[in-house]
């Protein structure tokens, strides 16, 4: 561009030097077409510089869906918002402006929806399959109240994950509640299953033991 605008600004060289080689003609059909080059990288500048604004904040939400790995864990839901927002970005080089504001706000809004079930697989999904399957265990049969309390606990971080799921260092800590909630629950099943397997004068001595060791 820095070399057309300059050429732009010597139409006289350009002329000596189009004139010289193809004819007088040349020189003003040269000057024409690096005036309308320039035109056009002026409005593909302007229609830039407008889509970055515009599109900031669905570009933001982009980052924090490549870190909760939308594209892998929803991959038909990413590329359509991603083909939503290429449309209405063409919107803006286009010129139609109003367009593309008012699609806007569902862009962000469907956006956001998906970074919440993103983030949620993103730090819940293992902890989540782990609860299942070892509820279908020992947890239901022996511990169903501590059992319900774990699943609570993964329920609320699942709820603080959706009030705001950048919120890292709280959805860590509730996180770490949920886990060990459920280890919770492990101790628990544990001692029922011990208690459910000795006979009555067992029984008694443990329960004095445990009496015992919470006073």
């Amino acid at each position: 561009r820095r070399y057309s605008e300059r050429l732009q600004d010597d139409p006289e060289l350009v002329n000596q030097s189009m004139s010289l080689l193809f004819g007088e003609t040349m020189g003003d059909k040269t000057l024409a077409l690096i005036s309308k080059a320039n035109a056009s990288l002026t409005l593909a500048e302007e229609n830039k510089q407008q889509a970055d604004a515009i599109f900031a904040a669905a570009n933001d939400n982009l980052v924090w869906l490549n870190k909760f790995q939308a594209p892998i864990y929803f991959p038909y839901e990413y590329k359509d918002l991603q083909r939503t927002q290429k449309q209405m970005v063409e919107h803006v080089a286009n010129g139609d402006l109003d367009k593309a504001q008012k699609q806007l706000p569902r862009l962000l809004s469907e956006q956001h929806a998906l970074e919440i079930v993103s983030a949620q697989r993103f730090y819940l999904h293992d902890l989540g399959l782990r609860a299942e399957r070892e509820g279908q265990g020992n947890l239901e049969r022996y511990a169903p109240i501590s059992y319900g309390s774990a699943l609570a606990a993964l329920n609320t971080a699942k709820a603080v994950i959706a009030q705001n799921p950048r919120a890292e260092n709280t959805i860590l800590a509730a996180k770490k509640h949920a886990e060990f909630s459920i280890e919770v629950a492990h101790a628990v099943a544990a001692d029922m299953q011990r208690l459910a397997s000795m006979e009555r004068p067992n029984m008694e001595r443990w329960l004095i033991l445990v009496t015992t060791k919470l006073n």
